[in-house]
């Protein structure tokens, strides 16, 4: 999950905890610039990137594909178990 900014940390930290409950892995990334981040994710091998909207949304990607889904918290927590 990438954090955009400071203050979606705390946020994050709840929705990456909903979804270690779900039997996912997750790593939250510390801020910084979105292309950096995603090229980070990529050299580690990381199949789904997610990035929260402003309208408290979130695109969950999938970094083979390239195919994006934007998903409410609830959806994202549900779409991400067993990934």
């Amino acid at each position: 999950m990438i954090a955009m900014n400071e203050e979606q940390i705390i946020e994050l930290k709840d929705v990456c905890q909903q979804i270690r409950e779900s039997g996912t892995n997750i790593e939250l990334s510390a801020c910084g610039k979105l292309k950096k981040l995603m090229n980070y994710a990529n050299k580690k091998g990381i199949s789904y990137v997610i990035i929260p909207n402003d309208d408290e949304s979130y695109e969950l990607k999938n970094m083979e594909s390239g195919e994006q889904q934007k998903l409410s918290k609830e959806e994202l927590v549900i779409s991400c178990k067993g990934l």
